[in-house]
């Protein structure tokens, strides 16, 4: 189980050293990450091996991945991530068949170029892919037809929610697909009544148990995403619940 450095965005731009003492703190040692807070590759390799912490996935954008791959792919290596995750695809309000088109074409390329490197690529779901198509929805047709020997999926279980999906349903649709990766979200009180947040607990006790099954990595943000932060003296309690499941679904 590892946390998105990305939840604590805020206190890592103030203060990077004291978020990562933090995070290592409060009992986490992988993290996922993306952003390196005005450090080179090399200076935040350092600071996370000085907090005994292992990068295992580096978040990376559609657009870079067109741009300059080897980039990102060098720095994948220097901070030792097994995975480079592609972020949204490009879209207006809504994404559309065409869109969805392109990104298939893109998501077989970066794969591909990735895998000659050593790394996995896998693509982050953020609700946006269940609009309709003939396959069922959008993310069925990426499922599809991205190559499974270089493209799998990294579940945001929030945002397939936050969509009105079943994750469990996708995994045992996609069980070579879309169980490579997961990630978690608490949620606030008040999300509840806005979309049918209150399933995740549901969720979690149902579909961590696959994973833990499957030997799957568990990634989990804890950190709300509204305008109300989660107090940096709540983290241990919420990596408490978190270690928990971890504990159940291991176990199960």
């Amino acid at each position: 189980m590892g946390l998105e450095i990305y939840s604590l965005r805020g206190e890592a731009q103030k203060d990077l050293p004291s978020t990562l003492a933090l995070i290592r703190k409060v009992g986490f040692t992988e993290v996922e990450g993306g952003d390196f807070y005005g450090r080179s590759t090399a200076e935040f390799r350092r600071m996370l091996d000085g907090n005994g912490l292992k990068l295992t996935s580096l978040m990376a954008a559609y657009d870079r991945l067109s741009r300059d791959i080897k980039a990102v792919a060098g720095n994948a290596h220097a901070l030792g991530a097994e995975y480079v995750v592609c972020s949204t695809v490009p879209h207006k309000k809504k994404l559309t068949a065409e869109d969805c088109g392109r990104a298939i074409e893109s998501l077989n390329r970066f794969g591909e170029n990735l895998a000659k490197a050593g790394l996995r690529c896998c693509y982050h779901t953020h609700g946006i892919e269940f609009g309709e198509s003939p396959d069922g929805t959008l993310f069925d047709t990426l499922a599809k037809s991205t190559n499974p020997k270089f493209v799998n999926f990294e579940m945001d279980i929030f945002w397939i929610v936050f969509a009105y999906q079943d994750p469990v349903k996708l995994l045992h649709k996609y069980p070579s697909k879309t169980s490579e990766r997961v990630q978690l979200l608490a949620v606030p009180r008040g999300m509840y009544w806005k979309k049918p947040a209150f399933r995740l607990a549901r969720v979690w006790s149902t579909y961590l148990p696959h994973c833990g099954r499957r030997g799957r990595l568990v990634f989990a943000t804890i950190t709300l995403r509204t305008k109300r932060w989660t107090r940096p003296s709540r983290y241990p309690r919420a990596c408490d619940i978190f270690r928990a499941f971890s504990f159940s679904f291991v176990q199960a």
